[in-house]
């Protein structure tokens, strides 16, 4: 796959687990502790 359709199944499978638009470039250190469950989820 190109890169734009791997960035396009990354932003569906976390916009399925609640993770929104905001977050999607943010540092796995500015996420929380169930941001993080829910990136490891999707």
């Amino acid at each position: 796959i190109d890169k734009l359709e791997a960035e396009l199944r990354a932003y569906e499978a976390l916009k399925a687990v609640g993770i929104g638009d905001d977050l999607l470039d943010a540092s796995p250190f500015e996420l929380s502790g169930g941001q993080k469950r829910r990136v490891a989820i999707a």
